[in-house]
């Protein structure tokens, strides 16, 4: 089973008190999510989807056209790369769930960076 409803909100009452220092969690429980928002506008979801799967995704910054663009496109990962995505189990502890989304933060933020170091060069080029 993987985490859902209020399993994941669980994680987030415990999971507030962990993250590092500029980052904050929401939640929106009409859509079974948790956005955690961090420095230079890097944003987490936790989402809880219709087939009871809940995945833990990033967003990445926009290309100085405002065009969407993930760290591939960015140059940052090349394509046999592994994507950053985890999903949460429930017969996990909440502890354990709470390691591997302070884990994926913490690579998110690093790939995030890159991009963001990319997308900056970009504005000066143009």
């Amino acid at each position: 089973m993987l985490v859902k409803g209020d399993t994941l909100f669980k994680i987030l009452n415990s999971l507030v008190n962990e993250l590092p220092q500029g980052w904050i969690a929401k939640s929106d429980k009409l859509s079974d999510q948790i956005a955690i928002y961090g420095p230079d506008d890097a944003v987490i979801f936790i989402k809880s989807n219709k087939k009871s799967k809940t995945s833990v995704i990033g967003k990445w910054p926009e290309s100085s056209s405002g065009q969407i663009m993930d760290p591939y496109e960015w140059g940052v990962l090349n394509f046999n790369d592994d994507y950053p995505f985890m999903r949460l189990c429930i017969l996990q502890s909440t502890k354990s769930n709470i390691n591997k989304i302070l884990k994926f933060i913490s690579d998110y933020k690093s790939i995030y960076n890159e991009c963001l170091n990319r997308h900056t060069l970009q504005q000066h080029l143009n």
